[in-house]
């Protein structure tokens, strides 16, 4: 899936953070925002995943609008890990990476869905760490769980 955002401007009250942004992705893409601390990266992004809404310009996911989207679907296109999250309650490893498979499957998961974990464990190397609970994790672990 492509990801296309064209002339993302975005303020905050008395700051213009961003001024006319574009980015294209295309699928097989990896893309690294790089700027000093304050100079909207992180803003730019939550205006592509639709938890800021630019002022002007827009996103589109794949063909759709992303503006068009419901949080659900835009869920299902593309996934966002904040800087730094707070756990509110204690969970596993395991039930963490499976709630960011929630979009796919509502309230109930599959049988698939269990192994898609299973398998992404594996692959981010947190296999033996499945169990643990997340809160416990030092940052850097809590990140690749995220």
């Amino acid at each position: 899936m492509t990801v296309a955002a064209t002339g993302i401007r975005f303020s905050f009250p008395g700051n213009e953070v961003l001024k006319g942004i574009d980015l294209h992705l295309h699928e097989t893409q990896i893309v690294c925002i790089v700027g000093p601390n304050g100079s909207g990266k992180s803003t730019f992004v939550k205006c592509v995943e639709g938890l800021l809404v630019p002022s002007s310009g827009t996103v589109l996911l794949g063909e759709d609008d992303a503006s068009t989207l419901s949080r659900a679907e835009i869920a299902r296109r593309i996934g966002y890990v904040p800087q730094s999250s707070n756990p509110l309650f204690s969970m596993s490893v395991f039930d963490t990476v499976l709630m960011g498979r929630q979009p796919h499957f509502g309230w109930r998961c599959s049988d698939a869905d269990i192994d898609i974990v299973a398998d992404v464990l594996q692959m981010m190397e947190l296999a033996d760490l499945g169990m643990h609970n997340y809160s416990n994790l030092s940052g850097g672990q809590q990140q690749r769980v995220l």
